[in-house]
Formats: C-alpha cells, structure tokens, sequence
C-alpha cells in the first residue's frame, strides 16, 4: 500500500464519543467497519488486485485498488457486506450463548450496515457490483447510463422516505444516508470502478 490518509475530523471522532457518552457505540461501529474492509481487502488479495491507498474520513473508509477485472471487482465489493453479515451472525451466536447484550448489539448493526452497503446505489458496494456486471454484459456506455438512472431514482426515493421518518420517528438517519449518497454522486466526486467504500 501506497499511502494512508487520515482526515482530521475522522482521527477527532474517538474523543467526540468520549464526550458524547457513546463510546459503545463507537467501538462497535469500528468493529463491524473493520470487519468490512477486511472483507474488500481479503478478496482483493485473493483476486489478484493491488490494494493503492486507504483514506479513512468522517464519511467512512475508502480503498483505491488497481489490477481487477470486472469479476474481480464484483466479488470484491460484495465481500464487504458478506464479511458483515457473517459477522452479524457469529455475534448474535455469541451473545446467544454467553448473553453479551453489546454482541447482539453488534449484529444488529453490523447487518444493517451490510445490507445498506448492498443496496444498488453508487458509491455503495452493490451499485459498484451492478456497475460491473452491466459493464461486463453490455458495456461500459450501459453501464453508466443504468447506474446514474437507478441511483438518482432510488436516492430521490431514500431522501423522501427519510424525510418522512425525521418527521414521524425524529430519527434523521436515513435522511443523512441518502443526502450523503446524493453528494458523492455529484460529478466532482463522481467514480466508476477501483474504490471499495464503505459509509
């Protein structure tokens, strides 16, 4: 690996959950982020791929890879959240067994994050994979035309629903999820294939 990059607001996070009181909660995101990545970087390795730069910021974590056909990219991208939901699965086994409510804690979110991250939207793992596998079939062109419509489509759809459960629950979550989407598809950020990312 190349180069490692650290945003400033990311390195400030431990201390802002400290003071916050939700250290927990920030363990145990770390934890199912981790988890996540070291699925993307597993099948990287395994498909041949070199892994280029990692840049952990307040949005989450992204990898720059090179060396990857578009299968390789598939199985790449989807092992992240495969590795989530396999961890979500050891961790309600755990606390099953040991009663460790923080490991059932675990498994919820780390599920929730995998299954969010396999969503068919761009910059997310499945709208990665999607990407590819239309690339491969019809072609670069189709592609690009198919990722941008289904991903304005269902961020339109998210940031409705979002606003609706804000007003219903007061919980702004998926709001922020889809609002952060709708940004990073802008087309100064906007990127097609060689970075796993993970919100």
């Amino acid at each position: 690996m190349k180069k490692l990059r650290v945003d400033l607001a990311a390195a400030l996070l431990p201390a802002a959950a400290y003071i916050l009181g939700a250290w927990e909660l920030a363990c145990l995101t770390a934890a199912a982020v981790l988890i996540h990545e070291l699925g993307h970087y597993a099948a990287l390795r395994l498909c041949g791929g070199e892994l280029v730069s990692v840049r952990i910021g307040l949005t989450g974590v992204a990898m720059e890879y090179s060396g990857l056909g578009y299968g390789g990219e598939v199985i790449t991208a989807l092992s992240g959240p495969m590795a989530g939901v396999a961890l979500a699965a050891a961790a309600a086994a755990f606390g099953r067994i040991f009663g460790v409510d923080a490991a059932y804690r675990l498994a919820g979110l780390s599920l929730i994050f995998s299954l969010f991250n396999l969503l068919p939207l761009f910059p997310l793992d499945g709208g990665r994979a999607l990407f590819c596998a239309l690339a491969f079939v019809f072609g670069l062109r189709a592609a690009e035309i198919t990722r941008s419509s289904l991903t304005a489509a269902l961020t339109a759809a998210l940031i409705f629903f979002g606003i609706v459960l804000t007003r219903v629950s007061g919980n702004p979550t998926l709001l922020i999820a889809a609002l952060w989407i709708a940004g990073a598809n802008m087309p100064r950020r906007a990127r097609q294939t060689g970075v796993a990312r993970c919100v």
